[in-house]
């Protein structure tokens, strides 16, 4: 009990240092990609890269995702075989956590301390593979090869992770890829049920800063059917207090 009580602790005592944790632990790739700097993504990491005979999945991921947002799907597909390639052989941890101790020991050995609560080590290094599958999700969709779109959207959803400090994030990104899959594919009544299933998630705290992610998927779901007010109240749901689970 008592070592359980000195990991709450110290994760509040993390949470209450954000500032500082994005400052001095997070490396500049995933500032960009928190500040959604895309194009300025892909010149570093491809950077990062070339410069790597092996890169690591943290920074291929990195230049997975910012290929998919700039839409250069001919750079992207070989990136996300190799990105593939490394988790097969055991590499699927979004943060390099060394990386991580050599910014900032201290806030690094804080964040160790409370990690016990989102699943330990593992959990604070993350995992890529449902991010992979969403990346795919999300261009064969705009692809308009919707029943890929669909079935990789189903995979990140059936690879989403256990620990809670990224459940509820990629419950609700599936959630808005399924939506969003099947709505273009015109299955009107499988991409409601999804954005009602999503709209009911809830992102009371700890996951406020989940909100926006939320609303946002339910408006795009709902605007890809043509079902504008639905898209309207969806961007409303939280603050008027719809359904929670």
């Amino acid at each position: 009990m008592r070592n359980r009580l000195l990991q709450l602790s110290c994760f509040l005592a993390l949470l209450a240092l954000v500032p500082a944790v994005q400052a001095q632990m997070m490396p500049e790739r995933t500032r960009l990609l928190v500040a959604a700097r895309f194009a300025e993504l892909e010149q570093l990491s491809e950077k990062e890269v070339a410069n790597d005979p092996n890169p690591n999945t943290p920074k291929l991921s990195h230049l997975c995702i910012a290929y998919g947002k700039v839409k250069r799907y001919d750079k992207l597909f070989p990136c996300l075989k190799r990105l593939e390639a490394n988790v097969a052989r055991g590499d699927h941890a979004v943060m390099d956590l060394d990386e991580m101790r050599r910014s900032s020991p201290f806030l690094f050995g804080l964040a160790m301390a409370g990690s016990g609560l989102v699943g330990g080590a593992e959990g604070l290094a993350g995992d890529v593979r449902p991010s992979i599958n969403l990346i795919y999700s999300e261009a064969y969709a705009e692809l308009r090869d919707y029943d890929r779109a669909i079935d990789y959207a189903q995979k990140a959803s059936d690879s989403i992770p256990k620990q809670w400090n990224q459940e509820r994030y990629f419950r609700i990104q599936a959630l808005t890829a399924l939506g969003l899959a099947h709505a273009f594919a015109g299955k009107r009544e499988e991409a409601t049920r999804y954005g009602e299933a999503l709209q009911a998630v809830s992102t009371s705290y700890p996951f406020s800063g989940l909100t926006n992610d939320k609303v946002t998927g339910v408006a795009k779901i709902y605007i890809a059917l043509g079902d504008y007010q639905k898209a309207y109240d969806g961007l409303r749901s939280d603050s008027e207090g719809f359904g929670k689970i």
